[in-house]
C-alpha cells in the first residue's frame, strides 16, 4: 500500500486532532439555546488539508479561494447578516472568529445562531462574521518549517480576499479578531501584532499562554501530545514559541498600540487554562497594558456557556465599541467613503467597559454640525455629570466618564443633538442655542460596580 508524503506529514496532527475533538468545547450539560444538531461535522478528508466540508446553516456559505502563501486552495465560511441582503450598497465591519484546537467546524452553526440572534434583537451591530480554517493544530502561526503558513494565509491572502469580494469596511476600524482556546491564543497574538489591521481582539478561554510549551504543568493537553505540536509547528525551538506568544508580543508592541485599541481576556474559573490566563494577566499588568480581564464563575473550557455569560453581563457592547462608526452603513457610498461611513442620525454607543470601575468610555456620532449635550443621571433623575456641552462637527467622538465619588448602581447617559442651528464663526454658544430645533435624543444605561 502506498502512503502519500502529505498523509505521513499530517499523521501527528491527525492523531492529536482526534484527542481534541473528544474534548469537545461545544459540549456541555447545560441547555444550549443555539443548538443546531450539526455537532458531528469533520474536516474534509478528500486530500487537501486546507479545505473542509461545507457547513449547512442559514446565512452561511463556504468559500474556496487560492492562497499564495499555501500555493493552493483554502476554504473558509462566512456569515452575512440579514441587513447585507436588504441594502446592496451598505458596507459592514467584519469579525474574524478563530477556531480552537481540533478545527471547530462543528461550532460554526452554534456561533451563527448566537450572532444572528443578537444581531436580530439589536444587542450586536450588523456585521459579517468570517470563520477561517487554520488547520486542526495550526496554532494560528506560521510553522517554523514553513509547511503550515497559517498566519500568512490569513493576513496576506484571506483578509484581502474578503475585502475584495464582499462589502466590507476595508479599514482597521472595520475589523475585529476573536477566538476560543487555540483561537483565543491566535486572536491575542494577531490582535496585538497587527494592531494596524484590527480595531481590537477578544480572547476566550485562551491557551497556550505559558512560556514553557512542553513541560508546563497547568495545561489541558498531555505533554506527549504537546511535544507533537511543538515539533510540527514550532520546530522544537523554545525561542520561536516564545517569540510567537502573546506574552512576548505584548512586550514589543505596547508602546505602539493605538489608544483606542480594545482588548478583552475572558476565562472560566473552572477552566484548566485558568492558571496560565492569570499568569498572563499578572504579566500584562506589570507592562501596563490597558485591557479588560474577566473570570467567569462555574464555567469550564466550553464556548457557548462563556458567550452566554457575556450576554448576561451586557458585554455585547464590546463589538459596537470596537467598531465605532464602522458599524454604520450608507445607502449610496462612493469609493472614497469606503471605511469611513457615518450614520444618518445621531448614534450613541454602549459605554465600554460595562459594568465599569472606576472609568468608562462613551462613544457617539453625529452627521450634521450642531450643539451636542451628553449628560449622566442616576435612577432618581438627579444630574450626576455634564460630559459634553459644545458645538461639534460631523464625525465620531468619545469621552471618558470618571467619578470616584459615585456609589455602585445603575446610571443613565443621554445624548442630545441640536443639528439645525448654524452659527456664524464669531457667534457664542448662547447665540448658537437661541432658536434650536427639536433635539435628537439617545439614551443608554450603564452599571458602576465597585
Amino acid at each position: 500500500m502506498m502512503v502519500s508524503f502529505l498523509s505521513v506529514a499530517l499523521l501527528p496532527a491527525f492523531k492529536l486532532s482526534i484527542i481534541l475533538l473528544l474534548q469537545n468545547p461545544w459540549v456541555t450539560g447545560a441547555p444550549n439555546p443555539y443548538a443546531t444538531g450539526s455537532e458531528n461535522l469533520q474536516a474534509d478528508g478528500a486530500g487537501n488539508p486546507w479545505v473542509t466540508e461545507p457547513v449547512s446553516a442559514d446565512n452561511v456559505e463556504q468559500v474556496i479561494f487560492y492562497s499564495e502563501a499555501v500555493s493552493g486552495d483554502v476554504s473558509f465560511h462566512i456569515y452575512l447578516p440579514d441587513a447585507y441582503a436588504q441594502d446592496e450598497h451598505a458596507r459592514f465591519p467584519v469579525l474574524y472568529w478563530l477556531h480552537g484546537g481540533g478545527g471547530g467546524i462543528q461550532g460554526i452553526p452554534h456561533l451563527r445562531n448566537y450572532f444572528h440572534f443578537h444581531m436580530t434583537n439589536g444587542s450586536v451591530p450588523p456585521m459579517i462574521v468570517v470563520f477561517p480554517w487554520g488547520l486542526p493544530l495550526g496554532m494560528w502561526v506560521d510553522s517554523k518549517s514553513g509547511h503550515q503558513p497559517v498566519e500568512s494565509m490569513l493576513m496576506d491572502d484571506l483578509i484581502p480576499y474578503v475585502d475584495n469580494h464582499f462589502r466590507t469596511i476595508d479599514d482597521r476600524k472595520g475589523r475585529l479578531v476573536e477566538g476560543f482556546s487555540m483561537g483565543g491564543y491566535g486572536a491575542a497574538r494577531l490582535g496585538l501584532l497587527y494592531h494596524d489591521r484590527f480595531a481590537g481582539f477578544s480572547m476566550l478561554g485562551a491557551g497556550p499562554l505559558q512560556l514553557d510549551f512542553v513541560n508546563y504543568p497547568h495545561a489541558r493537553t498531555p505533554p506527549s501530545e504537546r511535544a507533537i505540536i511543538f515539533e510540527e509547528v514550532y520546530g522544537n525551538d523554545s525561542l520561536y514559541f516564545e517569540a510567537m506568544s502573546p506574552w512576548r508580543i505584548a512586550e514589543t508592541v505596547i508602546d505602539s498600540l493605538p489608544p483606542d485599541h480594545l482588548m478583552r481576556q475572558v476565562v472560566g474559573e473552572e477552566d484548566e487554562l485558568l492558571i496560565m490566563n492569570r499568569e498572563l494577566k499578572a504579566h500584562w499588568n506589570e507592562l501596563g497594558l490597558p485591557w479588560q480581564y474577566m473570570e467567569v464563575p462555574d464555567i469550564g473550557h466550553v464556548t457557548i456557556p462563556l458567550l452566554r455569560h457575556l450576554v448576561l453581563e451586557g458585554e455585547q457592547g464590546f463589538y459596537e465599541s470596537a467598531f465605532g462608526n464602522a458599524t454604520s452603513t450608507s445607502s449610496s457610498p462612493s469609493s472614497d467613503e469606503k471605511g469611513a461611513l457615518v450614520p444618518f442620525s445621531p448614534v450613541l454607543h454602549q459605554n465600554y467597559p460595562n459594568p465599569f470601575n472606576p472609568e468608562t468610555t462613551i462613544r457617539y456620532q453625529i452627521t450634521e454640525s450642531g450643539s451636542v449635550r451628553l449628560k449622566v443621571h442616576d435612577l432618581t433623575g438627579r444630574l450626576v455629570a455634564t460630559l459634553v456641552d459644545s458645538w461639534h462637527e460631523p464625525g465620531s467622538h468619545a469621552v471618558t466618564f470618571y467619578d470616584p465619588g459615585l456609589s455602585s448602581g445603575l446610571y443613565f447617559y443621554s445624548l442630545k443633538v441640536y443639528s439645525k442651528v448654524y452659527p456664524s464663526p464669531a457667534s457664542s454658544m448662547t447665540s448658537r442655542m437661541a432658536a434650536p430645533s427639536a433635539p435628537a435624543v439617545r439614551t443608554r444605561k450603564m452599571m458602576l460596580l465597585k
